[in-house]
């Protein structure tokens, strides 16, 4: 962790002032934080942090964190998800109230997330293991395809008649589901 980050901004003039993101975690999230009195429902502060911590952690050199956080000390902390500096406008932001944050599980395991193993958080990482799921199965319906069809194709070449539906000799000949069920079976399985 580090706090008070330097960042060095070009500013429209073309002039470059250093600012500071309040707590940085290379990897991780870059995080604002302001102490409002503000009556709740007035966001202003708020987008103000927002904007200023986006436009600080695009300025950095790498990759952008995954996660970028405002906190209202101490009332709400907001959290955007994004990959590749995309995290989307203010209202895309996820708002967890400080005061009850220890009654929801799901907001913990979110802030767990962030701090200790954000990768968990990336849906490419889920698609890819969905992917390949549906690869293996795709491979083994085929090998056993493979290896069953001689028997039942011929069985069925001689008891088929003119018209029959294909589709129902396919399927018990042993052929794979198409892909499209494929897709479908492993979404339902999620």
């Amino acid at each position: 962790y580090q706090f008070e980050l330097p960042v060095h901004v070009i500013n429209r003039d073309g002039s470059e002032t250093t600012n500071f993101i309040d707590c940085w975690k290379a990897g991780h999230f870059a995080l604002e934080a302001k102490a409002t009195d503000t009556p709740d429902g007035n966001d202003k502060p708020l987008r103000k942090a927002f904007g200023q911590v986006r436009n600080y952690a695009s300025q950095l050199s790498g990759t952008p964190p995954p996660f970028l956080m405002v906190v209202d000390v101490p009332r709400t902390l907001i959290v955007w998800e994004g990959r590749n500096g995309d995290w989307g406008g203010f209202p895309a932001g996820r708002r967890i109230a400080l005061a009850t944050l220890h009654q929801r599980p799901d907001d913990i395991r979110l802030l767990q997330d962030i701090l200790a193993n954000p990768v968990a958080r990336d849906p490419r990482g889920r698609a890819q293991q969905v992917s390949r799921a549906t690869l293996d199965r795709c491979v083994r319906g085929h090998e056993v395809w493979r290896a069953t069809r001689h028997q039942h194709v011929a069985g069925e070449r001689r008891s088929r008649t003119p018209g029959s539906d294909r589709k129902n000799v396919a399927e018990s000949a042993g052929a794979p589901p198409s892909p499209a069920r494929m897709w479908r079976d492993a979404r339902d399985t999620r």
